[in-house]
């Protein structure tokens, strides 16, 4: 299967290298190939000079060309970013915050201590840079946990990647609470 006429392997060794996007409209569009979604081809461009992302849906490309000598690091782009936020400050602001969210929105949940158990059927689930998230300052073993609906837990730093629940559907229901949270 190939998807603008790259195998899914080629494409997952050229992130990171500036691509060019002829667009449908005639227009070009340059950045660093960040991700294409395998199944509906949308493709997420880093733009360096504005410091953001871009989406690119399928039916506006053209043309893709990949310039295999220009390459950056995305990683090490965006990690510092989520890792300036996770402060010890930041995470204990979001854990109370998410606590009175729950509570103004009557969510049965409490807070317990962090008990460190490997749930290796939810570890599939995190993303490789959500494991950054987890690492934020490295003793997060300390912060509580706090425990909804009954089943879910929710581990610092309180992020939509950070439930942890064997019931997907719990699961889900209690990311999507997390990202109606305002931010802080």
């Amino acid at each position: 299967m190939s998807c603008y006429g790259f195998t899914h392997e080629h494409i997952a060794r050229f992130v990171g290298h500036s691509i060019t996007l002829n667009l449908t409209t005639h227009k070009t569009i340059q950045g660093y190939l960040y991700t294409i979604d395998p199944n509906t081809h949308t493709i997420v461009l880093y733009d360096a000079p504005e410091n953001k992302m871009q989406v690119i849906m399928k039916h506006a490309v053209s043309e893709l060309s990949i310039d295999e000598e220009n390459r950056i690091d995305i990683d090490t782009l965006i990690t510092p970013r989520v890792n300036q936020l996770c402060t010890k400050e930041w995470i204990k602001k979001r854990r109370v915050a998410l606590i009175e969210f729950f509570k103004q929105n009557h969510i049965p949940m409490e807070e317990g201590a962090n008990e460190k158990k490997k749930d290796t059927k939810n570890d599939n689930d995190h993303h490789e840079n959500d494991h950054h998230l987890n690492e934020s300052d490295g003793d997060d073993a300390a912060e509580p946990v706090i425990h909804v609906l009954g089943c879910a837990r929710v581990e610092s730093p309180y992020l939509a990647t950070n439930v942890i629940c064997d019931n997907p559907l719990i699961r889900k229901r209690v990311r999507d609470f997390i990202l109606e949270l305002p931010n802080i």
